[in-house]
């Protein structure tokens, strides 16, 4: 099982995708500074989230070295969010204008499933997605069936230890690391969309581009992983810590 110290294994490989993000974004917008050229919505919107998806994996490293991956899970899933609402306004200018004249305060441009199904109705992800979706939801409110993935507490026969800090633990260190790996998986991803779909808009090094395509590439099966590594934990875990299971002794 991976250790905290351990996650600086992976820091390389994020340091490598937070880089090409970055870059991908400074050169996009390099490009039309430099020609003077007008950026519409197509343009703006995109790099907009974009960066704010770099940001929350800035925030999501943040908690994972201080050993808060519960915490961190919780951003993933606004990570999660921000890719979709990503690729869904870099695919069409329509979809980045509507994006822009969005006034309702209460509900967004469109809904997670809805952007799921126009996004990925004919991708083999859509499975995993909708998985992963559901995992992190039920973390970030709190659902109890979820227990030690969403909550500081574990348990040992009929007690429970629970903490308001680190628990130093192997499950601790195990999530750290899937929600770390998720968060590089999804920037790099990100980044991939802006390849993809608004790239093509500015000139740019090739090489840059070429990057960011093969990591996105190298990194597709952490999405897989992740989510087995939380299917497996909510369906062989004790779920509500076991706490439901424990035979009430009654008294007169």
């Amino acid at each position: 099982m991976q250790e905290i110290a351990d996650l600086k294994s992976d820091e390389a490989l994020e340091k490598a995708v937070r880089e090409a993000a970055h870059e991908m974004i400074n050169q996009i917008i390099s490009y039309f500074f430099k020609e003077g050229t007008t950026i519409n919505e197509i343009i703006i919107v995109p790099i907009n989230i974009m960066s704010r998806i770099v940001r929350v994996h800035d925030a999501i490293q943040l908690l994972i070295k201080e050993q808060h991956p519960s915490e961190a899970a919780v951003l993933a899933l606004t990570q999660f969010e921000l890719r979709l609402d990503l690729a869904y306004t870099a695919s069409d200018v329509k979809h980045a204008a509507a994006w822009l004249e969005h006034e309702n305060t209460k509900w967004p441009l469109m809904s997670v499933k809805g952007k799921m199904d126009l996004l990925f109705k004919e991708s083999k992800e859509v499975d995993d997605l909708s998985a992963i979706f559901v995992y992190l939801s039920g973390i970030k409110h709190g659902n109890p069936v979820y227990s030690e993935l969403g909550f500081p507490g574990r348990a040992f026969g009929q007690s429970v230890k629970i903490s308001t800090g680190p628990l130093h633990d192997d499950f601790e260190n195990e999530l750290s690391s899937a929600v770390f790996k998720y968060s590089i998986f999804q920037t790099a991803w990100s980044a991939q969309v802006l390849n993809f779909c608004i790239a093509k808009y500015a000139r740019m090094d090739s090489s840059i581009r070429e990057n960011v395509r093969n990591l996105c590439i190298s990194l597709q099966p952490f999405q897989k992983e992740f989510r087995v590594f939380l299917q497996n934990v909510a369906e062989h875990r004790p779920g509500h810590f076991g706490i439901k299971s424990y035979k009430r002794t009654e008294t007169t």
